[in-house]
Parts: C-alpha cells; sequence; structure tokens
C-alpha cells in the first residue's frame, strides 16, 4: 500500500536540507525564517517516513525473504550513493585529497559509526549510513512484531516509550560535562545510527497502526481536511520556534536527534488517513515525480554544489537569490537525469527485470 500523498513531502524535506547548506543567506530563506534551514529536523522526518513506508509496503509480504529485501534496498540506495561519493572525490576538496578512512568508511555506509567521520567526504551522506543500519534490522523488527502478535496501539506505545528513553539519554549526555563542539559526544547524538532508532521505530509502528485499523479506509470529511491543515500549521511552527526549546525547558534538547519524531508521526498518520484536496494536490503526477527524485536531489547536493559553485561561481560560495535557484534547478535536473540514466537502469540490473523498478 502506498500512499502517493506523503511522496512529495520527501521532496519537501530534502529542499530544506539543501536550503540549510546552500540558501541560508538568501531572501527566501530571511522570508521563510528557520524553518527553511531545518535540515536536521527534516533528516528526522526522513526517517520516520522510511520506518511507515516500509511497514505500508511490506507487511502484506509475510514470505518476503530477507534476502530479497536487502537486494531491493540496495538496489535503491548504492547505485547514486556511489556516484555521488566518486563525484564528490573527484571534484575534491579545498584542504586538498579526502583522507583515505573517510572514503572507504563512506563506500562501506559506516561513517556515521564512527566519529569524527560522518561528515567526511559527502557530508549529507551520514543519513543514509544511518539508513543502511535501520533496513538492515527491519526484517527482524517486522518478524518480531507478527511472533508478538501486539495491538497496534501497544506496538505505538512502545515505540514512544523507546523515543521518550531515546531522549533521556540523549539530553542527559547533552548537557553532560563531556559534551563539545566537536567531539565524539556531539557525533554520537546526532548522527549514530542508535540515537535515531527511535524515530524509524515509531515510523514503523504508524504503519502498522494504519494497515491494521484503517485498511484502505480514507476520511474524506471535513474533519480529516482540518486535521490535516492544522498539522502543518503545527509543524511549522514547532519546527520554526525549536530553537527557543532549550530556553523554555531550561537545559539543552536533541532537537536535531529525534526530538520532533512524535510530531513528524502525527502529521504523517493524518496525511495517510486522509482523502481531501489537499493530500489530492500533493498526489498529483509532478509533485509524486518531485518526490521520486528527493533522494537524488539530496544525496547530490554536496558534488552538484561543488560543481557549481567552482564552474559557475569562480570558487566562491552561493549567496545570491539568482545563485541559490539557479544551483536548485540545476541539481533537481541532474537528479531527474539520474534516475532516468543512472537509478532506474542500476536497478533493473540489480534485480533482474526488464519493467522499471518500484520506489
Amino acid at each position: 500500500m502506498r500512499v502517493e500523498a506523503l511522496t512529495f513531502l520527501r521532496f519537501i524535506a530534502a529542499f530544506v536540507v539543501v536550503t540549510g547548506h546552500y540558501g541560508s543567506k538568501t531572501s527566501f530563506a530571511e522570508l521563510v525564517g528557520p524553518f527553511a534551514v531545518a535540515g536536521p529536523p527534516m533528516v528526522t522526518f526522513f526517517f520516520v517516513l522510511s520506518g511507515f513506508v516500509l511497514m505500508m509496503s511490506q507487511w502484506a509480504k509475510p514470505g518476503a525473504s530477507a534476502k530479497s529485501f536487502y537486494l531491493a534496498r540496495f538496489a535503491r540506495i548504492a547505485p547514486i550513493y556511489w556516484v555521488a561519493l566518486l563525484a564528490t572525490c573527484w571534484f575534491g576538496s579545498v584542504r586538498g585529497p579526502y583522507p583515505t578512512t573517510g572514503i572507504v568508511l563512506n563506500a562501506a555506509f559506516l561513517q556515521a559509526w564512527f566519529p569524527p567521520w560522518p561528515l567526511s567526504v559527502n557530508g549529507p551522506a551520514w543519513s543514509v549510513s544511518v539508513e543502511a543500519f535501520f533496513y538492515l534490522l527491519f526484517p527482524f523488527i517486522v518478524s518480531a512484531s507478527r511472533r508478538a502478535v501486539w495491538t497496534p496501539r501497544r506496538l505505538i506505545v512502545a515505540a514512544l516509550a523507546f523515543w521518550a528513553g531515546t531522549q533521556v539519554v540523549l539530553t542527559t549526555w547533552l548537557n553532560s560535562g563531556s559534551y563539545g563542539f566537536p567531539s565524539a559526544v556531539h557525533d554520537a547524538i546526532f548522527y549514530m545510527p542508535t540515537s535515531h532508532l527511535c524515530s524509524f521505530v515509531l515510523g514503523v509502528a504508524g504503519g502498522h497502526w494504519v494497515l491494521e485499523r484503517v485498511g484502505e479506509r480514507r476520511d474524506a470529511g471535513r474533519a480529516g481536511l482540518a486535521l490535516v491543515v492544522a498539522l502543518f500549521i503545527v509543524v511549522f511552527v514547532v519546527v520554526q520556534h525549536r530553537a527557543g526549546f532549550g530556553h523554555w525547558a531550561g537545559v539543552r534538547l536533541p532537537v536535531g536527534s529525534s526530538l520532533l519524531a512524535p510530531l513528524f508521526l502525527a502529521l504523517i498518520l493524518g496525511v495517510a488517513r486522509a482523502d481531501n484536496w489537499v493530500t489530492r494536490l500533493l498526489s498529483t503526477k509532478p509533485l509524486r515525480t518531485l518526490g521520486d527524485i528527493s533522494y537524488a536531489v539530496y544525496i547530490l547536493q554536496r558534488p552538484i554544489g561543488k560543481l557549481y559553485e567552482a564552474q559557475l561561481l569562480d570558487g566562491h560560495r552561493v549567496t545570491t537569490d539568482g545563485e541559490f535557484w539557479g544551483f536548485v534547478a540545476l541539481l533537481v535536473a541532474v537528479a531527474y537525469l539520474s534516475g532516468r540514466l543512472i537509478e532506474n537502469p542500476a536497478r533493473r540490473l540489480i534485480l533482474g527485470t526488464r519493467s522499471k523498478p518500484p520506489g
């Protein structure tokens, strides 16, 4: 079961990450405010959505093997990931060649595990390293859910308890004397896969709830529309004012590391359950196409950014609105072409199919 309205939200999240890296000095970012550069919270959204989507697509396949699942996920993420890594190495660093350790860890999807390497070489790829860990665990999570025969409510409660426990640990570390930036503790809080696992598990629990309690039923009433609109507004306001959370709480909070996962799950569930003009708009083909290329947009931003700045900006960073939107247009075009010329052909080759592989 695929919820088409969620696909475009992946592009929005990827675009916010790109804006945080390349458009923070533009009038667009100034107009929108802190939400426009909320890269870390958007990565949390990715993790929750990943768990939700995988559960929705795999729960109805009890006979599917872990091997086939791993092969399908490898075919989905690896080809363009390695192309982006090679391109980043090719364009090089202004500080000299990238360290061999960083290249090897990136190539093996392991950089997020080893401080100080999470952001080495192709920085945004750290989250793919985290996702690879989630993919490794997913068949076991689904198998355990089937054996436990948990009700959707109990699974949601257990996932929320896991999330709460994770936040207590991360908040304690963040406010301890051992925390600093940069430091191994910082990397463990914000990049280590175990720090984000609770977000993925929440998404899995949410997918299970939709499948078992909602099924194919969609809320087409005004209440569903009001809920979706309200959730979008709440998410925007909360992310917009995230910098003040620590001040209100009196302690530093891991806002960029899973803290907002329950809020994102609520939005995902609201959109998944609804059938109204908002969700139908989100499901239109142009927006779904942008959503389908969001992974390429995300993983290619570093090498394309290097090329763009070196060749078109004489080595200067993106600063003006025109430079930023020109970069976005180039990035989207390259991401779209990479799907046609690299990702889909590679997936067909790996999976041994002639038809276009599913997303």
